[in-house]
C-alpha cells in the first residue's frame, strides 16, 4: 500500500472518531434532558439542536458528494 492511502486512512479514521465522539455527547445530553453546549471556532455557546442540525447537514452533502462520485467513477468505467 502507499504510504499516501496509509496517511489518509489514519486522517479519515481520526475525523471519524471526532465526529463520532460529538455525536455520543450530542446524544447524551439529549437523552437526559440537559443542554449541549460545545464551542465554535470564535468561543460562541452551540446548542444541542443547531449542532444536529449542522451534522444532519453535513452528512447529507458527504452522502450526495460519495454518490457523485461513485456515479463518476461508474462511467468513466463504461459502466453507465
Amino acid at each position: 500500500m502507499r504510504s499516501r492511502t496509509v496517511i489518509a486512512a489514519v486522517g479519515f479514521l481520526l475525523l471519524g472518531l471526532i465526529i463520532l465522539g460529538l455525536v455520543l455527547n450530542l446524544l447524551i445530553a439529549l437523552r437526559n434532558n440537559q443542554p449541549f453546549y460545545g464551542r465554535n471556532v470564535y468561543g460562541l455557546p452551540l446548542g444541542t439542536y443547531s449542532t444536529i442540525a449542522m451534522l444532519v447537514i453535513g452528512a447529507v452533502v458527504g452522502g450526495v458528494a460519495i454518490a457523485q462520485r461513485i456515479r463518476r467513477r461508474n462511467r468513466h468505467l463504461g459502466g453507465g
